[in-house]
């Protein structure tokens, strides 16, 4: 087994409503571990409970997140394309009119948006990653990784003119407070913020990593709870287009003070709308396969599809 979880959730990571209050939403066995995901009845967000705690997911990506891929000490060839396809899309996602001399990169991985960064803005990129040898591969690229954030605080590094988390914020237990964080002590002063998650209509989003699962709604209603605005949005499937589905969200934030909106969800329709959209195909599998679920709906609280 490589990963536990221990950690039950009390509260909705997003909205704070009592986790009593949520419905059963799907489960998916990985790492040895049933996980168990819920929906919000008050804000729509997808959350595991129980999950793990902070000691059990540092174990987890210190040494064990990265072998699930297949990777060992550095990237191979497939996540190396991959990774890098990503890092110009997210980035070519920047407004044309922020200057980025300082970026930071929180899960920098083996390095690909710091090294797009250093090319595309010419500018000084820092990293957090704390991948252990994933770590060590971006040291030797003369990139500044740090573990954690509270690592990178503690070092005492000026603060950045754009930070970006690739594929970073799902893995995240508390994504507002740490988005919280990013504003209040290390985003510059007219800097924004680049993010790209799974698409929880569409994505393979249940897995042993993934407390969190957004969807347009509940990413723009986190981003909003941190106290940014959402400048742009984009749902797309680069660099997979071969897979027609929307795999992924990406967003464009600056800090303002917004309102906050929370959308009670639906949860049969929330089901169908799952299951409608990560079915591959033509459309009639794709509706035979949201009926399917909506039917079951009605009658199975604690759904496996």
């Amino acid at each position: 087994m490589l990963a536990s979880c221990s950690l039950h959730v009390e509260h909705c990571p997003l909205c704070g409503a009592n986790h009593s209050e949520s419905a059963p939403f799907n489960r998916k066995l990985d790492c040895g571990v049933e996980w168990r995901y819920h929906i919000c009845r008050q804000c729509s967000l997808v959350y595991q409970s129980p999950q793990m705690n902070d000691q059990e997911a540092a174990e987890f990506y210190s040494s064990d997140y990265w072998k699930l891929w297949g990777q060992g000490d550095a990237p191979d060839d497939a996540q190396t394309r991959l990774q890098q396809a990503r890092a110009e899309h997210l980035l070519g996602l920047v407004p044309p009119t922020t200057k980025v001399a300082r970026l930071l990169d929180i899960g920098c991985a083996a390095g690909f948006i710091l090294r797009e960064a250093r090319t595309r803005f010419s500018a000084i990129a820092v990293g957090v990653e704390p991948s252990d040898s994933f770590q060590q591969y971006c040291l030797q690229d003369g990139f500044r990784v740090y573990r954690s954030t509270d690592d990178l605080l503690a070092a005492g590094e000026d603060r950045f003119d754009c930070i970006t988390m690739s594929h970073v914020l799902e893995h995240l237990s508390d994504p507002v407070g740490t988005l919280r964080t990013l504003r209040h002590h290390l985003l510059a002063e007219g800097g924004v913020l680049a993010i790209e998650v799974p698409n929880l209509y569409a994505h393979r989003a249940f897995e042993a990593g993934h407390p969190i699962c957004f969807t347009e709604n509940t990413l723009r209603a986190t981003l909003a709870a941190a106290g940014f605005a959402t400048k742009s949005l984009l749902i797309h499937n680069h660099p997979r287009p071969h897979l027609q589905r929307p795999l992924y969200i990406s967003a464009i934030a600056a800090p303002a003070e917004v309102q906050v909106r929370f959308d009670r969800p639906s949860v049969w329709l929330e089901r169908v709308k799952r299951a409608y959209t990560a079915k591959g195909g033509a459309w009639p599998r794709r509706i035979w396969k949201g009926t399917r679920v909506g039917l079951q709906s009605l009658f199975i609280r604690d759904l496996k599809f």
